[in-house]
């Protein structure tokens, strides 16, 4: 809470009791409540964006306005300021407070994206009622500036428990990122082969081996999210019959999907790595390739397609998400589009899983 309100030793006794309880009466009367903690990030990019809301600043307004006030709104980013990520990153607002329908077209309206300077291309659209993604219309442009602007402060974004939901007053806010180089790799399940490229140049085929039958790996774009020198998988929880079931580390792990798809080293499998699918949904790669992947083309934001390989990727499971729609599509979910058809709605809770080596 802000130092002012802390009593000191300097003041008389009476004076003591009378700030504590005047400190807790501001807690309980809710003008100002305690932060949650924070969840965890890898250069800049939250493993899950929805678990950030609510933790804007030092503290966080209460759910319980004093008297007839508005509720106040406030915003986080990602990527954050100064944070550099792959090219397939989208833009993810978070906000501290549902936001209705009548309340989302006011919250767009005082969003801007620009690239390079110039205006960029793409839409917002609405992933949960508390999350906005803006997608470009393509990848963003390697070694790029990006920069987004947001003027919520005072901004009437709806209703919230029957009181007005008002941007805060200090929610004027800018925050500027960039891209690294165009890191792009594509999976082929039918040649059993990843082949990586860096701004447009083929720099490295690596051999796969997927997912079996029954675990396929999901086809479509997916974005890097996170990485890890090392990372525990394990079965539990996913009723799996038992010799199915695992509890494994695997080394230079990069994560793909909330599901649990992940690139990794699998020393185990060398002997099906280019030449058969065995694994329970994720890419499997000899240890040598797996650090070189870990270390040139597993950044936060860089781009992993899949073809030939299993079921459609999901909107809601991953930041590649956004990626498999068409344009047309990700612009429905925008409260701005004229004439669009109502979005279809996704989960706003998800299970991060480690599916499994």
């Amino acid at each position: 809470m802000p130092d002012r309100w802390r009593p000191t030793t300097c003041i008389g006794h009476r004076a003591r009791r009378i700030a504590v309880a005047l400190i807790g009466a501001l807690i309980a009367g809710g003008v100002w409540a305690l932060p949650s903690v924070g969840a965890e990030s890898s250069r800049g990019i939250a493993i899950r964006p929805d678990l950030l809301i609510g933790q804007i600043g030092s503290v966080t307004r209460s759910d319980t306005p004093v008297g007839n006030a508005p509720t106040r709104l406030t915003a986080s980013l990602l990527p954050g300021d100064g944070a550099v990520v792959g090219v397939g990153q989208p833009i993810v607002l978070t906000l501290s407070r549902p936001i209705d329908e009548s309340g989302r077209s006011a919250i767009e309206q005082q969003l801007q994206v620009r690239l390079n300077g110039a205006p960029a291309l793409g839409d917002w659209g609405w992933m949960t009622s508390q999350q906005v993604w803006f997608r470009p219309y393509r990848y963003w442009p390697g070694n790029a500036e990006i920069e987004v602007t947001a003027t919520l402060a005072g901004v009437a974004a709806g209703e919230y428990r029957d009181r007005p939901l008002t941007g805060g007053l200090d929610q004027d806010r800018q925050w500027t990122f960039r891209t690294g180089p165009a890191v792009i790799s594509y999976v082929d399940g039918a040649t059993y082969e990843m082949t990586v490229t860096i701004d447009g140049e083929v720099v490295r085929v690596i051999p796969v081996s997927l997912g079996k039958p029954g675990f396929e790996t999901r086809d479509g774009v997916k974005v890097i999210a996170e990485k890890h020198e090392r990372k525990r998988m394990t079965s539990e929880g996913q009723n799996l019959p038992e010799a199915e079931q695992y509890d494994v580390e695997v080394s230079h792990a990069a994560r793909l999907t909330w599901t649990g798809e992940f690139v990794h080293a699998a020393p185990w499998a060398t002997h099906r790595i280019g030449r058969a699918h065995g694994s329970h949904g994720c890419v499997n790669v000899t240890a040598a390739d797996a650090l070189w992947f870990y270390d040139n083309a597993a950044a936060p934001g860089d781009v992993v397609v899949f073809s030939n390989s299993g079921p459609k990727m999901e909107l809601w499971n991953g930041y590649g998400g956004p990626w498999n729609l068409t344009a047309a599509q990700w612009r429905a979910r925008s409260s701005l589009a004229t004439g669009a058809q109502p979005a279809p709605a996704v989960p706003d809770r998800v299970v991060v899983r480690a599916a499994g080596p």
